[in-house]
């Protein structure tokens, strides 16, 4: 288990991400390591666009991922490739003089990446990875406007995991 934060920016927002993720690793005698991995976050990534008459924001509160992890480790290092599914909620606001919109939902799009994590201690790993996440752009409509919305992201984050060691499983 552990920390991370980091920084997103995206087509229509960004903002800073602070969450938490759980994983299981296992790293048999080789040194290939393979593992499933989720993480939950606050999402603080916003941004506002201007169109003609119409206003419009987009926000996300939280976001999370599940994803398989495949890595290669060089002594303390472990460099992987991550891909799974993601979720996070999306909220627009869109104000036009035909009238105004507000909608909340939740999204469920893909994420992959890489990442590479360095043993500090012989129970503390600390990691820096870059994610791309991808969701369905999505056009929201009010009487005389429309805004398209795609809230797909890059995250670059850092993080500290703290191991939990069975025998040749690594929990993080």
């Amino acid at each position: 288990f552990g920390l991370n934060g980091g920084y997103t920016w995206g087509h229509d927002a960004n903002g800073g991400t602070l969450g938490a993720h759980l994983g299981y690793n296992w790293h048999g005698t080789s040194n290939w390591l393979l593992g499933l991995e989720g993480d939950l976050g606050w999402s603080g990534v916003d941004g506002n666009t201007v169109s003609g008459a119409a206003a419009g924001q987009f926000s996300q509160d939280w976001t999370s991922s599940l994803r398989a992890r495949a890595g290669y480790a060089w002594g303390p290092l472990l460099l992987y490739a991550t891909v799974g599914g993601a979720m996070a909620d999306h909220n627009v606001r869109l104000s036009a003089p035909g009238g105004s919109l507000d909608a909340s939902d939740t999204r469920f799009g893909f994420v992959y990446g890489v990442g590479l994590e360095g043993k500090l201690s012989q129970s503390i790993s600390g990691r820096v990875e870059a994610l791309n996440t991808h969701f369905s752009p999505q056009t929201y409509v009010v009487p005389g406007a429309a805004m398209k919305v795609d809230p797909s992201h890059t995250m670059l984050r850092a993080g500290l995991s703290f191991l939990v060691l069975f025998g040749a499983v690594i929990i993080v």
